[in-house]
């Protein structure tokens, strides 16, 4: 039995240790620490765990300092720990961890606490204001070398010299009292102390005050009453730092340069003893005055005054302008230095900036400032009439000031785009609506000064004017009434007939003494001063032309043409009524039968007859033929002209022409014969002209240029034309495309030649070249006429070299220009002046 128990404690035994072998291996843990440097006598010198456990956790640091003192830590407290040894020496540290399952581990570590320096100090006797020294007395103590002194001399109200790196410091106490002065200094090992030692700052000393330090002005020192109560002076003795001393015991003193002066003040009573303070005075350049002014300075206008001024070493907190008319100005930081005024009378002013900076120092700059008189601006303007320019009047002052030198208009009238505004000094201005405009003007002197003057305008609307003429195309002689008509209060009316005769009437008569073309002009003035006009083109021509030399005119009475009634009323006839059986549709004045033997059938009767209808249109009759228009001298542009120039068949009786035969005159204008006589000419289309015969019947009386060949009753009648003497020219069997009689030439001229006139520019505003090259210029005339027929310019033309006239003042209209030479006409053409 025991052996079989003690086997089996055997083999539990070996399990048991088999299970501690490996519970030790699994519970393992390593104290580990270091010491901080410096090691002094009587500071703390701190000691860093670095244990580690391989598993769980360490619970326990147990710190042995091996002078009999201990610490433990338990987790989870930092196990970091600070101790301080009393005495030198070499300590054996150690430090002993336990882990959460039981196990533990030391480590030991040797320290040598070494001495500290021993910091001391002393003091002179310290008075308010003046300089108290101290004197290190420190002992390094074994401790290597001191190398460092900071000192608090207890004083935070001195700021920033409360505090002191120097092994021998000096401070002067801001108030009398008790101070704690503190020391600490520090030694080559590392080793530190501090002494901390309370003195006492009586009111016993010396001390002076100064006014603001500024360069180049004078500095008050004055002797501080309050800190400076020794008695019996006998002597003041002053070093300003710069050279010069005094022995006032307050003096004045003034430094030409700006910086840093240690100024001291010794006072010696009458035992000899001598009492000093020292001061560093900071000398401070003066600031910078420096401003300007816009420009122009006009009387009664704001100038505006700009600060430049700066300091060198510190802020401009004040500035005071004198603007030297009695008024000053004071602006104080932080507000703009910048500002304005305004002069009342022009001279010229004496204007001073004085600037403060911050450290209280001052400068005054001055410049002076001409104040000028400003322009006094002022216009009129005449009626303002709407359409027409309405001119405007400068009558600005120079106010005793320099010349005007610009004027700025605004009309007001923005509807007129560019023309709105004006740099002239007396403008015009056409407004684009009738109404009230505002009207500005500017105007400014050599020096920029400048007045604004504003009135109101009112434009207003034109007169309605128009008028009649009871014939536009009068004859000589022919009493025209002419009627003024307007919808507007008219209170004047002037009209000009064109041939140099004027009316004042509203509605007057007139009668032309000379044949030609007349503009008609009505001028009219409103209520409110405003013109209008009207005009119209009259064309007074002289009384039909009939045959006399080459003809003979019979008056009949009551007479039977081919079966057929005339019904005919006349003065020299009588009124006498008679019944037609055909065309009753009109009366006659006069009936004419005519025998002429200059035509192709000599002494062919023809019938002729003027009308008694208001177009008095003149008409002939033809044996066999329907009766034909001769002549019409009312016809107007817009009327419908009937005619028949012969017929395509022979009748027995009067045949009319259907309506397609009718034509529409499109324009009138005149031609001058070689005798200097108009004649009237209709134009129907381009290819259709009729003039007004010319001394004699020219087939019936009207003459077409490109009429066409025609056969009546089997009849060719052959074409005459006739010249100033009225000798016939017959144009037997024409080419009808040539077929024509030149009305402003002679028809003995052989030909038409077709050179090359060359005029231009045409249409033509100012000049006009006119230029051939081809044909014998010898003996060669130059002729222009007018629309009327008028000879504008008749001279000699013998060269090729062009020919420059100038028609700046001629008439806008048609003209015709006519080369002559000895064997006739050369060149003719038109051209138009605009």
């Amino acid at each position: 039995m025991m052996f079989s128990h003690t086997k089996w404690l055997y083999i539990i035994a070996a399990t048991a240790m088999f299970l501690l072998i490996d519970m030790v291996a699994k519970g393992q843990c390593t104290a580990s620490f270091s010491v901080q440097s410096p090691n002094c006598e009587g500071a703390p010198t701190q000691m860093n765990d670095s244990s580690t456990a391989q598993s769980g956790y360490i619970t326990t640091w147990e710190w042995d300092f091996g002078d009999g003192n201990t610490q433990t830590v338990e987790f989870p407290q930092n196990p970091d720990v600070t101790y301080t040894y009393a005495t030198t020496g070499i300590y054996e540290i150690t430090l002993t961890v336990t882990t959460n399952v039981g196990y533990s581990n030391s480590s030991t570590e040797q320290v040598s606490i070494t001495l500290s320096p021993m910091a001391l100090f002393s003091w002179s006797d310290g008075y308010v204001g003046s300089t108290t020294t101290f004197q290190d007395e420190s002992t390094p103590n074994g401790s290597g070398t001191i190398i460092s002194w900071n000192w608090d001399f207890g004083d935070p109200a001195s700021g920033t010299v409360n505090f002191s790196t120097n092994q021998n410091p000096t401070h002067v106490f801001t108030a009398p009292g008790s101070y704690d002065v503190t020391l600490i200094i520090e030694s080559s090992s590392g080793c530190s102390d501090t002494n901390i030692q309370s003195i006492t700052v009586g009111n016993q000393g010396v001390e002076f005050t100064w006014s603001a330090a500024c360069m180049g002005e004078e500095i008050q020192f004055t002797v501080d009453g309050t800190i400076t109560n020794i008695p019996n002076v006998t002597t003041w003795i002053w070093s300003f730092g710069d050279g010069f001393t005094s022995t006032q015991q307050n003096p004045i003193h003034t430094y030409t340069t700006d910086g840093i002066y240690t100024v001291t003040l010794t006072i010696v009573d009458i035992y000899g003893d001598t009492y000093s303070v020292s001061h560093d005075v900071q000398v401070n350049p003066l600031p910078n005055s420096q401003f300007q002014y816009t420009a122009p300075t006009c009387q009664g206008d704001s100038i505006h005054f700009m600060n430049l001024s700066s300091s060198p070493n510190g802020a401009i907190v004040k500035w005071e302008w004198d603007f030297g008319d009695g008024t000053i100005q004071t602006i104080n930081a932080p507000n703009n230095p910048n500002t304005s005024h305004l002069y009342v009378t022009d001279n010229t002013y004496d204007v001073t900036l004085t600037v403060t900076d911050s450290d209280s120092c001052q400068n005054t700059s001055m410049r002076q400032v001409q104040v000028v008189p400003s322009p006094v601006a002022e216009f009129t303007w005449e009626d303002a009439c709407f359409g027409t320019p309405v001119l405007f009047t400068d009558l600005t002052s120079e106010n005793s000031g320099p010349d005007l030198a610009g004027w700025d208009w605004d009309f007001g009238d923005p509807g007129s785009g560019s023309y709105n505004s004006s740099a002239l000094q007396n403008p015009s201005h056409i407004f684009t609506n009738p109404g009230e405009y505002t009207i500005t003007l500017v105007v400014t002197n050599t020096l920029g000064c400048d007045d604004t003057i504003t009135h109101n305008l009112t434009v207003s609307d034109l007169p309605d004017v128009s008028f009649s003429i009871s014939n536009d195309y009068p004859e000589l002689n022919e009493l025209v009434q002419f009627t003024g008509e307007s919808t507007s209060e008219i209170i004047s009316w002037f009209w000009d007939f064109g041939d140099g005769g004027i009316a004042i009437t509203q509605s007057p008569q007139y009668i032309y003494t000379a044949y030609g073309q007349y503009t008609v002009s009505l001028a009219v003035i409103g209520l409110d001063g405003c013109t209008n006009e009207a005009s119209h083109m009259i064309h007074v021509y002289p009384p039909p032309v009939f045959p006399d030399s080459n003809a003979i005119w019979n008056t009949i009475g009551e007479n039977n043409l081919l079966n057929q009634n005339w019904h005919f009323r006349y003065g020299l006839i009588g009124d006498t009524l008679m019944s037609a059986t055909k065309d009753t549709s009109f009366t006659y004045y006069k009936i004419y039968q005519l025998a002429d033997t200059t035509l192709s059938n000599p002494n062919s009767t023809y019938f002729g007859a003027i009308r008694s209808t208001p177009d008095k249109k003149v008409f002939v009759k033809l044996p066999g033929l329907a009766e034909s228009l001769l002549y019409d001298y009312t016809l107007e542009s817009g009327d419908t002209a009937w005619f028949s120039v012969g017929g395509g068949v022979c009748k027995d009786q009067p045949e009319f022409w259907e309506e397609s035969h009718y034509k529409v005159v499109t324009s009138i204008d005149s031609v001058m014969m070689l005798n200097n006589e108009y004649r009237k000419r209709w134009h129907f289309d381009e290819s259709d002209t009729w003039i007004e015969g010319l001394g004699s019947v020219e087939w019936f009386g009207l003459f077409n240029p490109l009429i066409n060949t025609y056969y009546l009753c089997g009849d060719f009648y052959s074409f005459a034309c006739f010249k100033e003497d009225d000798v016939v020219l017959y144009i037997n069997q024409p080419d009808c495309e040539t077929c024509f009689c030149d009305l402003l030439t002679s028809i003995g001229d052989p030909y038409l030649n077709e050179g090359h006139l060359s005029i231009y520019p045409n249409p033509a505003r100012g000049f006009v070249t006119i230029s051939i090259p081809d044909h014998d210029m010898s003996n060669a005339q130059l002729l222009i006429y007018n629309w009327h027929g008028q000879i504008l310019i008749q001279t000699a033309y013998t060269t090729h070299q062009p020919e420059t006239i100038n028609v700046k003042e001629w008439k806008s209209g048609l003209y015709v220009v006519v080369i002559r030479g000895d064997n006739g006409l050369l060149e003719r053409a038109t051209f138009v002046v605009e």
